[in-house]
Formats: C-alpha cells, structure tokens, sequence
C-alpha cells in the first residue's frame, strides 16, 4: 500500500508548455531590441522578479535604463506576455483531476512572477488543494524551504509527497528532502511512473 498522499506538480514544462522562449520573443520584440541581448540583460534580474523582491515596473526601469530603450507602453507587458504563450497540456490537468478526485491532496509549485501568478488564479483551477508561488512565498526551487513550504499546506510530510518537474535539478533537490521525484517527459510516461510508485490514477 503507498504511503503517498500528495502529489505536487511544477507549472512551466509540465502543466502547461514552458512559456521561457515565447516570454523572451513576445518582450525583445516589444521592447525592440534583440532576443539574445534581451536575454542577457533579463537573467540579471530574473530570480529578484520571481521571488517577488523586484516588481514588474522596477524590472522594466532597471532593464530598459540598462539596455538604453523606452519603458513598454503597456500596463503589465509580462501579463500580456504571458499571456499570449499560455498553452495547457490538457492530458497533464486530466491526470491531477483525477489524483484529485481518488483522493490525494494536489499542489502546485512554480518559479513565477507576479503577473503570471495573477493570470493563473484568474483561471480558476479548482483540483489545487495547495500552491506555492516563488514570487509569494519569497524562495525559489531549488531551495529546500520552497518544498517544505508546499509540503506543510498539503498536511504531508515531505516523505509523503510526489515532486513532479521536467527540470532534473529540482527534481534532485525534492528528493534531497525524501520526496518521490518524477522527471515530467510526457503524459503516458507521467502515468506509467506515478504507478510505479504506488500512486493509483482514474486516468
């Protein structure tokens, strides 16, 4: 019988298409400048912006002063952003629907930024017992803290918890903490690991 009672699933690259390239296409060509430049200079600031320590408009003063080009006309241009490169990988949400639904408590824990955090909550996804934003609770994966921050809302203990990723380092870092680590490649293999561990789906 598993021991497992919660399953946590990180947001970019696993339930929905990893936003990282259409943000840096959607804001270069927004702001005018080159993808690659804007990269660099947006890496600089990228943890502060997800950890909630540097807003949006501070992010856009800071960079654009630095790259020397005018501030974006728009209110929120990471919302409008974001926005635009939000696909969901529907087979994902199925699968935590039907966790949620056998009965294990479902969280959620991404590295994010203010405004990408709004446009998640106005979605309204309702198989989410607990999340844990970066840019609202201050710490960002790898750090331990992030998953201890997760685990507690759950009412698990570490021990007690899937991770699921597509990024190999927090998957290790979960694990660190005694968390089942799953490396997110696609639906069926999501599947097919889950019950490797015991973990029973309706899917």
């Amino acid at each position: 019988m598993s021991d497992i009672k919660a399953v946590i699933f990180d947001w970019g690259g696993v339930l929905i298409d990893n936003p990282t390239l259409g943000l840096e296409v959607y804001c270069s060509r927004n702001l005018g400048i080159p993808r690659a430049e804007y990269r660099r200079e947006f890496r600089k600031h990228e943890r502060a912006f997800q950890t909630g320590t540097l807003t949006e408009s501070a992010l856009w003063a800071t960079l654009c002063d630095n790259l020397h080009v005018r501030t974006p006309k728009a209110s929120s241009l990471w919302y409008e952003a974001f926005s635009s490169v939000y696909f969901p990988k529907h087979d994902v949400f199925r699968i935590a629907e039907s966790l949620h639904r056998a009965g294990y408590r479902i969280g959620l824990l991404s590295n994010t930024e203010v405004p990408a955090m709004r446009f998640f909550i106005e979605r309204n996804y309702r198989m989410f017992d607990a999340t844990a934003f970066s840019c609202a609770i201050g710490v960002a994966k790898p750090d331990p803290a992030a998953f201890r921050w997760i685990a507690e809302r759950l009412e698990s203990d570490p021990r007690e918890c899937v991770f699921i990723d597509d990024t190999k380092a927090y998957v290790t870092a979960a694990a660190d903490l005694g968390m089942h680590g799953i490396t997110f490649r696609d639906a069926r293999r999501l599947v097919a690991d889950l019950r490797r561990l015991g973990v029973r789906t309706i899917v």
